[in-house]
């Protein structure tokens, strides 16, 4: 069965110096996939 995942990150995984921020983005980068999502299945 074909499938397309959407994954929006959120954080720079540990990439970054200092505390992991996912918190901080988290909300934005949900938006965006939700966004991608909605627009890939407008095109279907």
């Amino acid at each position: 069965m074909p499938f397309l995942a959407i994954r929006a990150l959120s954080d720079l995984a540990g990439g970054q110096q200092g505390d992991n921020v996912i918190d901080e983005h988290e909300h934005t980068s949900s938006v965006n996939a939700v966004r991608v999502l909605r627009a890939v299945l407008k095109e279907l």
